[in-house]
């Protein structure tokens, strides 16, 4: 069902294989996949709960939550499960790098830490760990929030440019409105896009064997 695009079908089927067995890690990742992938952040977020309590190490489910707590506007329950993720998995760059833009951009004052999302994101700039673009787009906010508008309008930029230059067009542009900001000594008033490709996993190939382990399933 997956795979021929009928995820609501899809999600009444995973509903059942949890409820019969709750231990099938695969399963509610794959419900939490689909779910977040029809803007249910509750339900979605509480699957990937369930992951995270069954595969402690599994950094996608993890960040997941919290992009799901970010859709729904929580960012301080974003940030409290990205904290604890950091704290869980300190290697993980992905976890690192969305920790940094919630404390830069979040529209909640009380969330943002511009001093400490800096550091953290200078740490993956020297460490060259994480996607270049995600991390080079969390390098500009964080440059932006603690002041220093001309680098930030500088770097992004120049991730603008890498993607022109690969033929990202529709990304380029949305990353403008952002530049436009910077330019104007303005901060960036929101970590992720409303319509970001990370609130719309794609779901991986099926596979419902409890012996797996839920990461195979990482788009």
């Amino acid at each position: 069902l997956i795979q021929e695009r009928r995820e609501e079908e899809a999600i009444v089927h995973l509903r059942q294989a949890v409820q019969l067995d709750p231990g099938l890690v695969m399963a509610h990742f794959q419900l939490a996949n689909l779910l977040m992938r029809r803007a249910k952040d509750t339900d979605a977020e509480g699957e990937y709960e369930t992951v995270v309590s069954l595969d402690p190490r599994n950094g996608f489910a993890r960040l997941m939550q919290a992009m799901a707590a970010v859709h729904a506007g929580s960012y301080s329950r974003a940030q409290t499960l990205l904290e604890d993720a950091a704290a869980a998995l300190p290697s993980d760059p992905d976890i690192a790098d969305a920790l940094a833009r919630v404390l830069a951009a979040a529209p909640d004052p009380a969330v943002r830490d511009p001093g400490r999302s800096l550091r953290i994101v200078e740490t993956l700039v020297r460490n060259q760990q994480g996607n270049p673009l995600e991390v080079g787009i969390t390098l500009a906010m964080a440059l932006a929030a603690v002041g220093q508008f001309q680098q930030a309008a500088a770097d992004q930029q120049a991730v603008i440019g890498q993607l022109e230059a690969s033929h990202q067009d529709v990304l380029a542009r949305s990353l403008r409105q952002n530049l436009i900001r910077y330019q104007q000594g303005k901060t960036c008033q929101a970590p992720w896009a409303g319509d970001d490709a990370i609130f719309t996993p794609v779901p991986g190939k099926v596979e419902l064997s409890s012996e797996m382990d839920a990461t195979d399933a990482h788009p």
